[in-house]
């Protein structure tokens, strides 16, 4: 499915659509001040994970890039735009409730004027696949709650993200279904916390 090769990925800091339950799509969102305190905070926690990032890529949509930038202004990392791995597209559904909207796209539903599952699984496949086979160092990925939940669906599991939280996806070779173990890291007390993800 993709290399298995180490990389970071952060879902972007919380926006106005995730406050208020709204499905914001592929459009744009402001970050709010909680999204970019915490942005502006986990930069400085990524420092002390092991290994650091080499580059950090996002998908050039306001939120993802704000995020992006606030980090970066302790990691000082070259940065690149991917835009097809930009969000799903929910054509006539943004601006609905997620629930149950979101639930709708993920038991098959296609949004009208927007991308199925299938279809949006495909395209992260798609350049995902092309970050990791350009193989740079632990590359740390700035992208989108729907980017998670495709990433999960390519496999058959189901990932329910959080905005601003750390994973690191390490190559686990004695696996069999899924080729990584994910550790989820949060800033607690001046250290990083570690913990293990395991996705349904």
């Amino acid at each position: 499915m993709f290399p298995a090769r180490p990389f970071y990925l952060i879902r972007h800091g919380q926006t106005d659509a995730n406050a208020a339950k709204i499905v914001s799509g592929g459009t744009e969102a402001a970050l709010t001040e909680e999204g970019i305190a915490k942005a502006a905070h986990l930069g400085g926690a990524i420092l002390r994970a092991s290994p650091l990032p080499s580059v950090i890529i996002h998908s050039g949509r306001t939120r993802t890039l704000g995020t992006a930038e606030r980090i970066n202004k302790i990691l000082k990392l070259p940065m690149v735009v991917d835009k097809g791995l930009d969000e799903h597209n929910y054509g006539e559904w943004i601006g609905l409730p997620v629930n149950p909207y979101v639930d709708r796209v993920m038991a098959g539903e296609t949004p009208p004027g927007g991308e199925s599952l299938d279809v949006f699984a495909d395209r992260v496949r798609r350049n995902l696949g092309a970050v990791l086979e350009q193989n740079p160092p632990s590359p740390l990925l700035v992208l989108h709650g729907g980017t998670f939940r495709a990433f999960a669906h390519l496999y058959g599991k189901v990932w329910h993200s959080q905005n601003c939280i750390l994973h690191y996806f390490e190559p686990d070779k004695a696996a069999t279904d899924f080729p990584w173990k994910i550790w989820k890291f949060e800033p607690e007390n001046g250290i990083l916390r570690r913990e293990s993800v395991t996705l349904s």
